[in-house]
């Protein structure tokens, strides 16, 4: 995945969509994977949706996944023994990669409803893990608490509540079948380089991608209303929407391999 350090600056938005990192976006990263899916593994898919694709059970967001990684001061997951064992309750439900385990292995049960509620959940868990909000730093867990904006009304925005909503939302205001026309226009050798690898090695590519994020953020920062919002917001937009091409792939990546 690109570095997208070099890309942000300074550059978050004070956002405060009641919209969040599900439906759309969600939908929008399957319709990237469906580009990219083998026929057979389509085959497969429509089997188990009666007829339909990924994208349609997409924008309905899974009840049984955590949403949150628990990530060391050296930028790794923590196991899932030490995530139960933690006396921390934030850490105790920091467990979307045994979600993703599990996605995995009922994506391919003989059961139809088991397979669908796992496809929903990975098509879920893959999209968090490419969002900053969903990485709790435990040895930095105030890295959740930046207050990023003070707005013009004085309304005080978490970055957290800020990734998972307006920065996805506010720019172009794209449509599920616009995130594939703009974003799956990777080349060969670009989509090798986005899926090479576990779900676990993008999970600590993308700590370490993140954690440098978090730290590049003043404690607050002040926008007028006009053009300094603007400005801010179309500086952070190419980064957020590279995620949702680079989780799009990951996910095609995925089922290929197991649903082929």
């Amino acid at each position: 995945m690109k570095k997208i350090i070099t890309l942000i600056a300074a550059t978050l938005i004070c956002s405060y969509s009641a919209q969040a990192w599900t439906d759309s976006i969600h939908a929008g990263i399957a319709a990237i994977a469906q580009e990219n899916l083998k026929e057979s593994t389509k085959q497969r898919i429509a089997e188990i949706l009666d007829g339909r694709s990924i994208v349609y059970i997409a924008s309905m967001p899974a009840d049984n996944i955590s949403g949150t990684i628990a990530i060391t001061a050296k930028n790794k997951p923590y196991s899932i023994a030490k995530v139960a064992k933690s006396k921390d309750a934030d850490i105790r439900n920091a467990a979307l990669l045994s979600d993703i385990t599990l996605a995995l292995a009922n994506v391919v049960a003989q059961d139809k409803k088991v397979a669908a509620e796992a496809l929903r959940e990975l098509i879920t868990a893959i999209g968090d893990m490419h969002c900053p909000g969903h990485y709790l730093f435990v040895d930095a867990k105030h890295y959740r608490d930046i207050v990023i904006c003070k707005a013009w009304n004085s309304t005080q925005v978490k970055f957290t509540e800020f990734w998972e909503s307006d920065a996805f939302y506010s720019t172009y205001g794209w449509t599920t079948n616009e995130f594939v026309h703009q974003l799956a226009r990777k080349t060969p050798e670009q989509i090798d380089a986005i899926t090479n690898g576990s779900y676990n090695d993008w999970v600590v590519e993308n700590a370490v991608e993140y954690r440098k994020l978090y730290q590049s953020m003043p404690a607050e920062i002040t926008l007028a209303k006009g053009i300094d919002y603007t400005l801010w917001k179309n500086k952070l937009y190419p980064v957020a929407i590279e995620q949702i091409a680079v989780a799009g792939y990951r996910l095609a990546a995925i089922l290929n391999l197991i649903l082929d």
